[in-house]
């Protein structure tokens, strides 16, 4: 469905988040944190550190204990947990040389699968790691494929990207898959154009297809599976339907670095995203409901974001540098005095 006029916005008056987690433990004074990725159900939290080498953590929120260690030799560009909390999944290697993707048994600490699925000196990996709804499958951009691997066997697949764009230089950005059902939003990005397409993970049949005329550099899907939200070369957040490609917002702000994003996280409801420019101190949250850039909180002003990730109660979580997890609510702020 070709792109289109963004539709009214839906108005919310009253929203409301859960209360932010207690910390507890190791966790409660964990600092250095680089990277956060949290279970879909909020009972997880996977926390990296390291500089050079990686140290993974994952955490039971509920008492602040360790679940599982994974120590690497190098960095790493993502992570996720799959939706079952069985597996822990990430893409990794030096920044000039090939990249790894790897998955990781939570209960038994052991590898399912290791498979180098880009070359070194390759510049557009966008590092993204998803699991599919139903935790079957660990997914990652490999930029001329689409890697997955099936967390039972191990077994790796490609997706080539001939099979979702037939324009010269194509090759696969940013991804993201729903929480809800089978289906994956790809950024297919080229010189000669640029497309978001939604597609099923089994089969690849494509049943969206989007042409905001830019390059979509971060993609993001709320909880319900029902919206899903893109940061755009263009400087412009984007939102759509995900069942029909209808779009619902679209938010031009000429006062923010979007540009350059290297982090996003949408809201469990779809009415919140976050997005950090390549300068920590570059944080952004829009109100996709009132289509508008929000003021940052006292609280987070002075804040420089190494990550950040909604929890599925409202909360945002974020990793700053020298300090431990703090929880933000972004219901409470109001509209930008800036924002155009």
């Amino acid at each position: 469905m070709p792109y289109g006029t963004p539709s009214a916005p839906t108005k919310t008056t009253e929203l409301t988040t859960t209360a932010a987690p207690k910390l507890s433990g190791p966790l409660q004074s964990l600092k250095g944190i680089g990277k956060l990725a949290v279970s879909r159900d909020g009972s997880l939290l996977a926390t990296l550190t390291g500089f050079g080498t990686s140290v993974f953590e994952v955490w039971n929120l509920s008492d602040g204990t360790a679940k599982r260690k994974i120590e690497l030799p190098n960095p790493v560009q993502g992570m996720a947990i799959s939706s079952d909390n069985r597996f822990l999944a990430a893409t990794h290697g030096k920044s000039d040389g090939p990249k790894t993707f790897s998955v990781w048994n939570l209960e038994t600490g052991e590898a399912v699968a290791e498979h180098e699925v880009v070359q070194a000196g390759e510049s557009r990996f966008s590092g993204d790691v998803q699991f599919s709804s139903d935790g079957k499958q660990a997914v990652c951009s490999a930029v001329v494929a689409l890697a997955s691997i099936d967390v039972d066997s191990g077994e790796l697949r490609l997706l080539e990207v001939s099979k979702a764009a037939t324009f010269e230089g194509a090759y696969f950005g940013n991804i993201a898959c729903s929480p809800t059902d089978g289906n994956i939003a790809l950024a297919v990005v080229g010189g000669n154009g640029s497309s978001i397409q939604i597609r099923d993970l089994g089969s690849f049949e494509e049943s969206v297809s989007i042409k905001p005329r830019v390059t979509a550099m971060k993609l993001g899907f709320s909880l319900d599976g029902k919206t899903f939200v893109a940061v755009c070369a263009s400087g412009e957040i984007r939102a759509w339907n995900a069942s029909t490609g209808e779009a619902t917002a679209a938010i031009k702000d000429r006062t923010a670095r979007i540009v350059l994003t290297q982090l996003f996280s949408v809201s469990p409801d779809g009415r919140f995203a976050v997005s950090r420019a390549l300068n920590p101190s570059d944080l952004y949250i829009w109100d996709l409901g009132e289509e508008t850039r929000l003021e940052l909180g006292p609280d987070m002003v002075k804040i420089r974001f190494r990550d950040f990730t909604f929890m599925p109660g409202g909360r945002l979580a974020g990793a700053a540098f020298g300090q431990s997890i703090q929880f933000f609510d972004v219901t409470k702020l109001k509209p930008a005095s800036s924002a155009k």
